[in-house]
């Protein structure tokens, strides 16, 4: 459940995700309403008169919003093996999920398989040899 695994990166005080879902949706917040113990994502951008649920997101912002809950997971496992994690991405996107790989690799190790020369690009020039 997407609306329940964001809630609990928001109790855990994860500003990562604030900062990243702002940048990828131009200064856009992400909530989860709970109500009668049921969990619904909203995220409210810019010009939008009111916030949009789950159903409503384009295949491509709920696929980076799946990538954030994984990559920003309390619990992280040891390993992370990312398969082409831009298919489906808006091309503006491509920078803030290199964001969230950026973050993830801080606390785990992650390895990414891509055809994405942006993406590459993007990850390649934040990797560094010890």
């Amino acid at each position: 459940d997407l609306a329940a695994a964001i809630q609990t990166i928001i109790e855990a005080g994860f500003d990562d995700l604030s900062r990243i879902v702002a940048d990828a949706f131009d200064g856009a917040t992400l909530t989860v309403d709970v109500s009668n113990g049921l969990f619904d994502l909203q995220l409210q951008q810019r010009g939008m008169l009111r916030p949009l649920r789950a159903a409503e997101l384009s295949d491509g912002t709920l696929r980076f919003l799946l990538w954030a809950a994984a990559l920003l997971s309390p619990q992280r496992p040891s390993l992370m093996v990312l398969n082409e994690p831009e298919t489906s991405l808006h091309p503006s996107l491509v920078g803030p999920l290199a964001a969230l790989i950026r973050v993830a690799a801080e606390h785990t190790q992650v390895v990414v398989v891509t055809h994405s020369d942006s993406l590459r690009g993007l990850l390649d020039n934040a990797t560094e040899v010890e």
